[in-house]
């Protein structure tokens, strides 16, 4: 009498399956949420803007998994508003100030106008980079 066989996994592809699915989920957990001053602060900004083109942004989705132009670090705080090139219009909103993690602002070729608020950037302790080139803006630096 001759016994069948039966085809099974060997032990180090369940071994390596289960690894993949516990790298996975890990991950998932590791995405943090917007910081939700953050989040108020680019409704607030974003309110301010009219484009032909619209931003995806809206209170019921993350900001930091699925606003276009938007970087944020492991704890959920904005560090990058990346929005060259969109023909936004409007003034620039002084609640921008309030991303105390932002490290990048690039508002280039756009539409934007007025005065900007240089006064509320004085509080952004991270920034390195902002451009607010080809728009209508006007005023000083100070």
């Amino acid at each position: 009498m001759r016994a069948e066989l039966q085809p099974r996994l060997p032990h180090s592809s369940s071994f390596y399956l289960l690894f993949i699915l516990l790298l996975y989920s890990s991950n998932l957990s590791y995405q943090q949420t917007c910081n939700q001053q953050d989040q108020q602060a680019l409704l607030t900004f974003s309110d301010s803007l009219s484009s032909s083109a619209p931003l995806n942004w809206s209170s019921t989705s993350d900001c930091c998994s699925s606003w276009e132009g938007i970087e944020c670090d492991g704890k959920g705080r904005v560090i990058r508003l990346w929005l060259p090139y969109r023909r936004l219009k409007g003034n620039i909103s002084s609640s921008l100030g309030q991303l105390s993690g932002l490290s990048q602002l690039n508002l280039s070729h756009n539409l934007l106008s007025g005065f900007p608020p240089f006064g509320r950037f004085s509080s952004l302790k991270s920034i390195e980079i902002i451009d607010l080139s080809s728009n209508h803006l006007y005023g000083d630096l100070s």
